[in-house]
């Protein structure tokens, strides 16, 4: 089974915040009582995050997420996503292939684009592989110097600080 709600504040949310058109998170809390996985839509403004819609299944894979992401669709016709009906700018998710595949499949258009977290655990991991020869004692070192780079206020602080990590890196060679 697949359940998608949007309640009236939701749909206001996709009519009234513009940013219903440029990017959306996709938040997978994940299973609730090992039968059913929530998975809930979600934009930003001013005052936090604004909830888009929510879709409830039995069995968490692609196409139960699709036909969620249809049936938002069809409840909210013309006013999906600001009057966006082709989806957002972005979507940003987990690092599930499911997700990714279900949300490339229903707005094509749409660039994925992972978390934080995500991308920091991958950097993480990297840094770890043996074949990439990184030090052991310099691994710590590299990451704190990427999630330096990924949380800059700016610009000129990510040139600030990407600079510093090249110098850091130069080191190795």
């Amino acid at each position: 089974f697949v359940f998608s709600i949007c309640t009236p504040i939701m749909k206001r949310v996709h009519k009234n915040i513009k940013t219903a058109s440029e990017i959306i998170f996709l938040d997978t809390s994940g299973t609730l009582h090992r039968t059913r996985s929530i998975f809930v839509l979600l934009t930003h403004s001013e005052c936090g995050s604004l909830p888009l819609g929510i879709i409830i299944t039995t069995s968490e894979n692609e196409n139960s997420l699709k036909s969620g992401f249809r049936v938002l669709n069809e409840l909210l016709g013309e006013s999906i996503f600001g009057g966006n009906k082709g989806g957002p700018a972005f979507f940003m998710t987990d690092d599930s292939a499911l997700e990714q595949k279900a949300i490339g499949d229903t707005w094509p258009q749409a660039k994925l684009l992972l978390n934080g977290f995500h991308v920091l655990r991958r950097v993480s991991r990297w840094l770890s592989k043996s074949k990439n020869n990184i030090p052991k004692d310099k691994q710590s070192e590299f990451f704190n110097d990427f999630r330096n780079i990924l949380y800059a206020k700016n610009t000129s602080e990510v040139m600030e600080k990407l600079k510093f990590a090249l110098q850091n890196a130069q080191e190795l060679h």
